[in-house]
């Protein structure tokens, strides 16, 4: 067992300095004490009693990121498991790599593909600040006429900046600005951009403006902030899965089967289907001279010399929300490589996916795992 039999009265929230574990070891809470439940129950199913012990260890060392990663792993393990796949544990590599992913899987047509377990957290390994993040999600709505705005910030405010001061600011300086001369410099110059700064207690935030046609609703979307254009330590959600997902790529060298690396976010926030697209195959860019769309080469996926970079990596199986009380709010999309070396079994085509086609993100499959 994972937790301690005994009757539990204390129904008190983390406690200062409490680790997650202990929380949820204590807690006689209903839907503490229904997590506890689910997670007994998938670590009893987990295929090999000398890794459970491992798990436990892990799971039981009051460290965050175990405590997360151990019930990822748990969580990956029964998804496939209940649809019929067969997990075998830290499977030794042909290569001789000396490191062993989490799962060898094999489907029902004896196909196989190895899949790696990772949590990502925000940026900056801190906890994210809730003040910042309400301000830009606020700021976000508030959109301008005629610009979008990139933006950068700083510093870790204690109470919330207010954003209708930084929203009525910047509209002030983006009414002051000429159109046509910023549609210019955006096509010839886009580093000599208009910039402005704004602060307000103990958060300063630099913004750059960014010329939108009146004919161009279909990009504004009724916001303020362009796509992929915030910077900072605690909300940039794209380098997060870049920076994870390159150091897990290199991890077991070249493999023999299709390689897919599972990651679930933890407060990362954003929004969470763009950001994952634009992290993995490049950010959604407007040419200003024909409002056409098309991908940067700055995702996961990327170009280097004419060849497609991280080809070993088959794709990507992103969770989000992962809410044990709640789990019908999972978000959980596999995001495939355009050109991989070793491309997925079909047996996982009938899942819900994404596949990159001419800049354009298809979703194909219809059950969720």
């Amino acid at each position: 067992m994972l937790f301690d039999d005994y009757e539990r009265t204390d129904s008190r929230p983390l406690l200062p300095r409490e680790s997650l574990y202990a929380l949820y070891n204590r807690s006689a809470s209903e839907e503490i004490a229904a997590s506890r439940s689910l997670i007994e129950r998938w670590f009893r199913n987990f295929p090999d009693e000398c890794e459970r012990e491992e798990l436990k260890a892990k799971f039981q060392s009051g460290e965050s990121e175990h405590f997360y990663s151990v019930i990822f792993e748990l969580y990956l393990a029964s998804q496939m498991l209940e649809r019929g796949f067969h997990l075998e544990i830290h499977p030794v590599l042909p290569n001789d790599n000396g490191r062993r992913p989490d799962f060898l899987v094999t489907d029902q047509n004896g196909e196989q593909f190895y899949i790696e377990a990772s949590v990502v957290m925000n940026a900056s390994g801190l906890p994210t600040n809730r003040q910042i993040e309400d301000f830009l999600l606020e700021l976000d709505q508030r959109p301008h006429p005629n610009f979008m705005i990139g933006i950068s910030y700083e510093g870790e405010p204690a109470v919330p900046p207010s954003a209708v001061q930084a929203a009525n600011h910047i509209h002030r300086w983006l009414d002051n600005l000429d159109f046509e001369v910023c549609e210019k410099t955006l096509r010839t110059a886009p580093e000599s951009l208009p910039r402005t700064e704004w602060e307000d207690r103990g958060l300063t935030i630099k913004v750059e403006a960014l010329p939108i046609r009146q004919n161009q609703e279909d990009i504004r979307e009724n916001r303020l902030i362009g796509m992929g254009s915030i910077q900072g330590g605690v909300l940039d959600r794209k380098t997060s899965l870049i920076r994870k997902l390159g150091k897990k790529s290199k991890r077991y060298g070249e493999l023999d089967k299709p390689f897919i690396i599972a990651v679930q976010t933890i407060d990362l926030p954003g929004r969470i289907e763009d950001d994952n697209v634009d992290a993995l195959y490049g950010t959604s860019t407007m040419r200003a001279w024909d409002s056409s769309v098309y991908r940067a080469n700055d995702g996961f996926w990327q170009l280097r010399e004419q060849q497609l970079s991280k080809r070993g990596v088959s794709g990507v199986w992103i969770v989000d929300r992962l809410n044990l009380h709640a789990l019908e709010s999972v978000q959980s999309m596999r995001y495939l490589c355009p050109e991989p070396t070793h491309p997925v079994p079909n047996s996982l085509l009938h899942y819900r996916h994404a596949v990159l086609n001419e800049d354009q993100v298809e979703y194909h499959g219809e059950d969720f795992i």
